[in-house]
């Protein structure tokens, strides 16, 4: 898969944050074991060890490249999602000094790690939606071709079908004719043109026979073959009048 340079500068932005959020409840984590070891339980002791092994390896793992996104978060996810979800739980039961003021100070601590934890988990949670959203609208785009790609395609069909073969845009010699020109028989349909006179040959147009022979500007002497009804028999491709709509080839015959 491809990434978009806007992906990247958001997956970037987003990224740094989550660490940026990671490394303060980092400090507050350390800060927390440093000062309240002694007045803490072995349980309560194990929790903050808990969060802080789980704030530190999301640090550790943001930097992976963009396809492990998705095990990486998830993993993320549900590791935040459990411990904060248990320090909510434990929260009130949480064991603070005696002393009024420094069990004031823990209690606020303690709820400055609770939010911090939930903030981060928060944006680990935008950022899973965010890539989800990324991943879903790039498949749908892949899978959809444009409508740009199908007029290409159309014309390029239209134009095939339409556009004589290198066989077919020269006439092919079958017998001799005045001048040993080669003479070949062209049908075209007489509804794409006018009536007005082709100069190239000067014949009528208009469903009348043309010259037996005449002299083409790029071929030489070239002879047509008389024929009646709504078809007007020509030599070569070169026969139809200037802004008319190309005629339909038909197959080539001989004189």
């Amino acid at each position: 898969m491809d990434y978009s340079p806007a992906f990247l500068k958001i997956r970037a932005i987003g990224l740094g944050l989550i660490s940026f959020l990671s490394l303060l409840a980092i400090i507050l984590f350390c800060i927390q074991i440093f000062a309240q070891w002694d007045t803490t339980v072995s349980s309560e002791r194990y929790m903050i060890i808990l969060m802080l092994l789980t704030h530190t390896v999301t640090v550790i793992m943001l930097p992976i490249l963009p396809w492990l996104d998705a095990i990486r978060f998830l993993f993320l996810l549900v590791v935040h999602i459990s411990t904060d979800t248990t320090f909510t739980y434990w929260f009130p039961r949480y064991a603070c000094p005696a002393n009024a003021t420094q069990r004031e100070q823990c209690r606020l601590f303690n709820i400055y790690i609770l939010v911090l934890s939930w903030v981060v988990t928060a944006h680990v949670i935008i950022y899973v939606i965010g890539l989800s959203v990324f991943v879903y609208r790039t498949r749908a785009s892949a899978d959809k071709p444009s409508r740009v790609n199908l007029i290409d395609e159309e014309v390029m069909d239209i134009g095939r079908d339409s556009t004589p073969s290198m066989s077919e845009s020269r006439p092919q010699s079958s017998d001799v004719a005045a001048g040993g020109a080669s003479s070949v028989v062209l049908e075209y349909d007489v509804s794409w043109w006018n009536s007005d006179v082709n100069p190239n040959h000067g014949g009528d147009i208009t469903g009348g026979v043309p010259s037996d022979v005449f002299e083409h500007p790029r071929y030489g002497s070239e002879k047509v073959v008389p024929h009646s009804g709504p078809i007007v028999v020509f030599a070569t491709t070169k026969d139809i009048c200037t802004g008319c709509a190309p005629p339909e080839v038909y197959p080539i015959h001989d004189a």
